[in-house]
């Protein structure tokens, strides 16, 4: 399959965004949701005619929050999420555990250690992040630190070489084997 264009990419970040906030309500799309997002982005690329193979990737995640030319001397000049397979919350999941929280709503959910999910055309070396735009809201949630350089794209959809300046995505087999292990305990069909 030829890789979408610009319009048809656009199209699937809108159908992904409406069916969150569906799901979720607006308020809730922020934080927390990158698994969702990413799901619901799978599940619309696999509809496609002569879908691409893709992937579910996790791992860690960062953009540069300040602008460049400032950022060598501001030690908070990354926002993102690090996987770290020794937290307590992954180890709770390598024993076979499932944390829970509590979502808008009162529904419980299963709760993800600190990771960032995006997905991947492997045949093609693209990253496809369509929860990029949600990240100066969730820096200023979760750190209270204003987002101060200019904003991410709503989503990201490229190659390496078209990845922004300070922005970088580490993918993690412990991080994935996580995530699956969620995907599969929601009864979600993965790969």
């Amino acid at each position: 399959m030829p890789p979408l264009d610009k319009d048809g990419r656009d199209a699937l970040y809108e159908r992904v965004m409406v069916a969150m906030r569906e799901e979720l309500g607006e308020a809730n799309l922020p934080l927390g949701h990158c698994l969702d997002i990413a799901w619901c982005g799978l599940e619309e690329i696999r509809a496609l005619p002569q879908a691409p193979r893709v992937l579910i990737q996790a791992g860690s995640a960062f953009w540069l929050r300040v602008p460049a030319e400032i950022a060598m001397d501001d030690p908070a000049a990354h926002f993102g999420y690090e996987w770290d397979e020794r937290s307590e919350v992954a180890q709770l999941w390598r024993r076979g555990m499932a944390p829970v929280i509590t979502r808008a709503g009162n529904r419980l959910v299963l709760s993800l250690p600190e990771v960032h999910v995006w997905l991947a055309l492997p045949d093609d070396k693209v990253i496809i992040d369509l929860s990029t735009g949600r990240l100066p809201a969730a820096c200023k949630t979760i750190l209270g630190m204003e987002w101060l350089a200019p904003p991410p794209p709503a989503y990201l959809w490229g190659t390496a070489e078209d990845m922004p300046f300070g922005a970088m995505y580490q993918a993690s087999r412990s991080a994935i084997d996580c995530v699956v292990a969620i995907l599969r305990m929601q009864e979600r069909r993965y790969p």
